[in-house]
């Protein structure tokens, strides 16, 4: 504790030392006189009490801060004038009670400034309301504020608003930066979002103010007693890398070209609102793994029954000019024949993931049964074929199965040397597909299902 009464004190903090307590740092009172307190070290508050607690009645109080100033108040003003002069590391707020004034002054790093009630502002160096993804704050200042062009300031935007400095008096930017910092969440698109109120004014601008995060294409608008930041969305597309990341990424940037509003309009939001690695893998959630994982499982199938219409060709073939074996025939006048055949087809196949291409491992499989009716007259013969088939698929994170219905028709000329064949297949599909999906920005997960039909 620093007191005096009519005079001047003057307390010295060296360095290497760390005054702290079970409640306030530190404390200066004083009534007509004048208190100056320089920290070199560290002074810390304790929980629900200030590092560094001024009471100068009608006096007034300075602390030089070239330590380290901590808590949750940093600093408070119980009455009088008091100045904070913050050289290297201020981290918590500065709060005035009804009547005092306060004048803050931040050359170095000013952290958790955000409830902070002062009388002036002027600031030079590092200035934050909060840590980052915290909720948004307001640091209010009653009289005037600086901004110097060696400032920078970073302010939060987040669900529920942005950070804010509301300015009673008026406000004077000579440059420096302004740097939003966004966290993922849902927000209004073309909203003013209001960063800084200033009932006095303002003069000059800061030199670079720009979001930090998200892909939204953001623009600030300068008002007579304010600044505000508007967003939209930009283009998602150019971070995209596999080709399937990017054909989900052209058709979101095209969907966005009018704002989409409701749930469309939230989850875009959310999805141009991440950083860094998040919205590649949103983008790899949403690229198709499911119906891709159903069609190559439709593909299988369809090859199979194609097989086995083909094998089929090659034992009429055989049999042109012998006895018929392995199959059910009955003669027909004329010296024609009827041949009854089936087949039964299955596989198992594992595709690696294509990393390049933005495809996942797929592992699927595939079986069915044929029933088939040809007709053979010497080294002609032609047929008609019919089955079904049953898949199942693992795509990433989407499974799913997927059964079929085929047709097929053949015909072989087989005289004197001279041969061929042709054949037609087709078949019709029907998916099921699942998987669990996640939103981003905790819109929630569930799970996505779907049933399509694929003709062949």
């Amino acid at each position: 504790m620093a007191e005096t009464n009519s005079g001047s004190g003057h307390v010295t903090i060296d360095s290497g030392v760390t005054v702290s307590g079970g409640g306030v740092g530190i404390i200066a009172e004083t009534q007509t006189g004048s208190q100056t307190v320089i920290n070199n070290g560290t002074v810390l508050g304790s929980a629900g009490a200030a590092a560094y607690s001024s009471m100068a009645g009608t006096g007034s109080s300075l602390f030089i801060n070239n330590g380290v100033l901590r808590g949750a108040t940093a600093a408070i003003n119980g009455g009088g004038d008091m100045t904070v002069l913050n050289n290297v590391a201020l981290d918590g707020r500065v709060t005035t009670t009804a009547g005092a004034t306060t004048e803050a002054i931040n050359v170095g790093t000013w952290t958790k400034a955000g409830g902070s009630t002062v009388t002036t502002l002027s600031n030079y160096g590092t200035l934050s309301l909060g840590p980052a993804g915290g909720a948004p704050a307001t640091l209010a200042v009653s009289g005037d504020a600086t901004f110097a062009n060696t400032t920078h300031w970073t302010a939060r935007l987040g669900a529920t608003g942005v950070d804010m400095i509301a300015v009673g008096g008026k406000t004077t930017i000579s440059g420096g930066t302004l740097a939003v910092a966004i966290t993922p969440g849902v927000y209004a698109i073309g909203a003013p979002l209001q960063v800084l109120t200033s009932t006095g004014g303002i003069t000059g601008a800061f030199d670079h103010a720009y979001i930090s995060g998200g892909t939204f294409a953001s623009k600030f608008v300068e008002t007579a007693n304010g600044l505000s930041l508007m967003l939209g969305y930009g283009l998602i597309a150019p971070i995209a890398v596999t080709a399937k990341e990017k054909a989900v990424a052209n058709a979101l940037d095209a969907a966005t070209r009018t704002p989409p509003t409701g749930a469309a309009g939230k989850l875009m939001s959310a999805i141009y609102s991440q950083s860094g690695a998040a919205p590649l893998a949103t983008l790899d959630q949403m690229n198709g793994d499911a119906p891709g994982g159903a069609i190559n499982a439709n593909l299988a199938a369809g090859r199979m029954f194609a097989e086995a219409i083909g094998a089929r060709q090659d034992v009429l073939r055989s049999e042109v000019g012998s006895t018929a074996s392995g199959r059910s025939t009955r003669a027909m006048a004329g010296g024609g024949s009827v041949g009854v055949w089936t087949a039964g087809f299955g596989s198992v196949d594992a595709f690696a993931a294509d990393r390049k291409q933005g495809f996942d491992a797929v592992n699927e499989t595939a079986m069915g049964a044929i029933l088939g009716v040809d007709y053979q007259y010497e080294g002609l013969s032609f047929g008609v074929a019919g089955g079904v088939s049953e898949g199942a698929f693992r795509a990433g994170a989407a499974t799913g199965t997927a059964r079929g219905l085929h047709a097929g028709l053949h015909a072989d000329i087989n005289s004197g040397g001279f041969y061929a064949a042709a054949s037609l297949s087709g078949a019709r599909y029907t998916d099921d597909t699942s998987r669990l999906a996640t939103a981003p920005a905790g819109l929630g997960a569930e799970t996505d299902t779907g049933r399509f039909t694929a003709i062949e």
